[in-house]
């Protein structure tokens, strides 16, 4: 991962989605990051970060990538564009303003 990707993470500045789908991604796949983005030339600063970039070695692995993000239902559907590199795909998962509230869990009581 690189730096960038890496201290957005850290600092708690990305979607609650993008953080729920990088953890189901990591969990069925061995996930690359190119990078975390706020997915739109009018974001605020402070906005969290709706946008991951992961690459997909291969055709294979693209496949069951592209099948697992379409097979996701709301809020948890995202908007996904490829961008071809050689032999490697770069897929974009992104997601609408706003972020939906509650997610993982805050602000609901025990």
């Amino acid at each position: 991962m690189r730096p960038p990707a890496r201290t957005a993470l850290t600092a708690g500045r990305v979607d609650s989605r993008l953080l729920i789908t990088l953890g189901a991604l990591t969990h069925r796949f061995r996930v690359r990051i190119v990078s975390i983005s706020d997915a739109g030339p009018d974001a605020a600063a402070g906005v969290p970060l709706r946008q991951l970039t992961v690459a997909a070695p291969g055709a294979t692995y693209l496949g069951r990538l592209l099948a697992f993000l379409r097979a996701q239902r709301p809020p948890l559907l995202p908007l996904v564009s490829l961008r071809h590199h050689g032999k490697t795909t770069e897929v974009q998962i992104k997601f609408s303003a706003p972020s939906p509230a509650g997610l993982l869990g805050a602000g609901k009581s025990p």
